[in-house]
């Protein structure tokens, strides 16, 4: 097969019952290999602690990067280079 194929990942609203944390139901389609796939939950993997840290540091961080804040702000960014927010 020398043409590429298309993915396609469409997000659908939660199903009735769903938790709170979840965000969509996806479904992954390729037409060209007559696959399907659907029914799989994606879930919100962040907390509310660390959406609103990573809300200050893209929203209010740049205004003040010194002093306290620039402690606060590296300790952010070491947790995103290890994938962790906290």
């Amino acid at each position: 097969m020398d043409q590429p194929l298309d993915l396609c990942i469409k997000l659908n609203p939660p199903p009735a019952g769903a938790s709170p944390e979840t965000i969509a139901s996806i479904e992954l389609r390729c037409d060209q290999l007559g696959l399907q796939h659907d029914g799989d939950l994606l879930v919100d993997p962040l907390t509310t602690k660390e959406r609103e840290q990573i809300r200050w540091y893209l929203a209010e961080y740049w205004e003040w990067p010194y002093e306290q804040f620039l402690e606060r702000g590296k300790k952010i960014e070491g947790q995103e280079d290890r994938g962790i927010a906290s």
